[in-house]
């Protein structure tokens, strides 16, 4: 695929009361190529200029992003990795909206593979299978949201979604056993990865970061310290002058992690490693952002933000920040040797078995010898005893017809 920006979509949702036309508010202005929202009545609209207009690739209402769905499907198949990423400012609660289009994409997956799998299993090709990683996300740890267990962010950050990755038949086994129909309080993270063993390699992952600009309070599972490590993660990779912002006195979050990571290494206990618990969303999500992925982002905002202002202008900017990002996205090659290694494996395979199989029969041929021959050394000595005292019995029979024999000759002489 062609050098492209990322896809990024903003939902603005309408107010359902009346509100003052005094009162800030977004508008969406519609143009063929991209769309523009127009943030009026605030002074100060944003800290970068007095930016008033945000550009995005598309504005919508509604929640309709079907499309960007199917696409997303369509292009795993074919061998690329896709991801949907939700975020949102807005007050109004939409995760069963989100729900809905997450058993949209399992539905709309599985009937596509039926339809390639019996197309597939009439050339007598392997069928694509496929395995997922169901997994919440906060600042101070992460949850395999199948199976409920807690893990590290330590551990997470070493062997990534592979930590909970589970081969399973088809995607409404994952909305009933994964427990993805469920839901989850936390942020989280699905995806599917999708293979034939030969011939491609795909996946499909779809990302509920809830409200990431929310500030912690007690009891919460958010994750915002974390996607501010994502933020400052895309600046270091996409700003061509970070250096110069920075000594110049800009870029404030990221002398902030600069200065934190300097105190920890003159620290008294420092012992040679700096804290990087809160960069797990940063290794799961890099990616998508930067890397050769097919990305849809939806972010969420209200039509009037109100007590949310300064959170949606936030929001507005970095939308804006990730729609400007370029990518390529790159179709998933397989080494052609691949395939033909792994038919020498199963031929490896199947020869070793094979031999396990005639090791088994010789080991119980060898049992069934030894215990034939030891039922045999029986019945021989049984034998030898039943012999030798048949040579005794004959020999006292020869030693009484012996005197017999004299008794009778000496009768005869009596006679």
């Amino acid at each position: 695929m062609d050098i492209s920006h990322i896809q990024v979509i903003a939902r603005v949702q309408r107010s359902e009361q009346l509100n003052s036309l005094a009162e800030p508010r977004l508008v969406i202005n519609r143009g063929n190529e991209e769309s523009v929202i127009i943030v009026e009545n605030v002074d100060d609209v944003s800290s970068n200029n007095n930016q008033n207009q945000f550009s995005f690739s598309k504005c919508i209402t509604d929640f309709n992003v079907d499309t960007e769905i199917k696409q997303s499907v369509n292009l795993a198949l074919d061998g690329y990795d896709t991801g949907i990423i939700f975020m949102s400012t807005s007050g109004k609660d939409n995760y069963k909206e989100r729900q809905k289009l997450r058993h949209q994409l399992l539905e709309y997956l599985d009937s596509r593979l039926d339809v390639i799998n019996s197309l597939k299993a009439s050339r007598s090709q392997d069928h694509i299978k496929m395995e997922f990683a169901h997994l919440g996300i906060t600042d101070d740890s992460c949850y395999d949201l199948r199976t409920q267990r807690q893990f590290k962010n330590s551990q997470v950050l070493e062997l990534g979604l592979d930590i909970c990755m589970k081969r399973i038949e088809s995607a409404k086994a994952i909305w009933e056993k994964g427990k993805v129909k469920f839901g989850s309080s936390f942020s989280s993270i699905l995806t599917i990865r999708l293979s034939d063993n030969a011939t491609f390699m795909g996946s499909v992952t779809i990302v509920d970061l809830l409200h990431p600009w929310s500030k912690p309070h007690r009891g919460s599972n958010n994750l915002f310290y974390s996607f501010d490590k994502l933020s400052m993660f895309l600046i270091f990779s996409n700003h061509s002058k970070l250096k110069l912002i920075f000594f110049l006195g800009g870029g404030d979050s990221i002398k902030k992690h600069i200065e934190n990571a300097v105190d920890q290494i003159t620290e008294n206990g420092f012992e040679g490693v700096i804290s990087v618990e809160s960069f797990v969303l940063t290794k799961l999500l890099g990616c998508y952002f930067c890397g050769l992925r097919k990305t849809t982002i939806v972010m969420e905002f209200d039509q009037h933000p109100n007590k949310l202002m300064g959170d949606t202008l936030r929001a507005l900017e970095f939308g804006q920040k990730l729609h400007n990002l370029r990518s390529t996205v790159q179709r998933n090659e397989l080494d052609p040797r691949l395939h033909n290694y792994k038919e020498q494996l199963r031929h490896l395979q199947y020869a070793q078995e094979e031999n396990k199989r005639l090791l088994i029969e010789k080991e119980q041929l060898r049992h069934e010898y030894l215990q034939n021959n030891c039922i045999l050394k029986e019945k021989l000595e049984q034998n030898s005893h039943q012999l030798h005292d048949r040579d005794s019995l004959i020999e006292e029979m020869k030693n009484q017809i012996q005197t017999l024999e004299k008794s009778s000759k000496a009768y005869e002489e009596v006679i």
